[in-house]
């Protein structure tokens, strides 16, 4: 059976959001100051993908939804946070009056398909290392992880990391992606000196 394919405003942008990120954007360009004022009207998603040094970009994104408006501006500039939704693959795209309209297919991430105990012991993997910062503010809510994209979405990775995470074939990848990244975390001496990472809890 085919995959739906669906139309989506684009965005390339030289950082990568994925699924369940809370970033904060401010939109000052007129071509995307009414994109984004018809997705706040209409309550629609667009898409981010990671814009390459030579203006093209690669064909795996996110899809994400304007979560909160802090601030419209008088000029038509926006403060905006946006939610990473679900990762698309581009089918084809083609520009129209400034802005890049893609045909995408979602990604089936397989979330039923790993391990549950690998996944705990990556959970636990986790939580050391927030202890190991001494990261304890909220730590209650960080008991609470259902998939892969839990563990990324506090944590301010490398763009180049979160470039790989999103490539990933699916869940299951980025569990074991995810293991190794923790497993070197855990093992840095700099880390336990807690002198490197930015952990940010929403």
């Amino acid at each position: 059976m085919s995959k739906e394919i669906v139309d989506i405003k684009l965005f390339p942008i030289g950082i990568t959001i994925l699924p369940k990120d809370m970033i904060p954007f401010h939109i000052f360009e007129e071509r995307y100051k009414k994109m984004i004022s018809d997705c706040i009207k209409n309550n629609t998603e667009f898409g981010i993908v990671f814009k390459l040094p030579n203006k093209n970009f690669v064909n795996i994104g996110c899809s994400v939804k304007i979560d909160k408006v802090y601030k419209k501006y008088d000029d038509g500039r926006y403060d905006i946070i946006l939610r990473g939704m679900k990762r698309f693959r581009i089918v084809s795209s083609k520009k129209h009056e400034d802005i890049w309209h893609s045909e995408i297919s979602y990604i089936d991430e397989k979330y039923d398909s790993f391990d549950k105990k690998y996944f705990s012991k990556i959970h636990d993997k986790y939580l050391k290392l927030l202890i190991l910062l001494n990261k304890k503010n909220n730590f209650q809510s960080e008991m609470d992880k259902e998939v892969s994209f839990d563990f990324t979405k506090n944590i301010l990775l490398p763009n180049q990391i979160k470039q790989d995470i999103i490539q990933l074939k699916d869940e299951e990848e980025r569990l074991r992606y995810i293991d190794n990244f923790l497993t070197e975390l855990l093992n840095d001496s700099e880390i336990k000196q807690n002198k490197k990472i930015d952990y940010n809890f929403s």
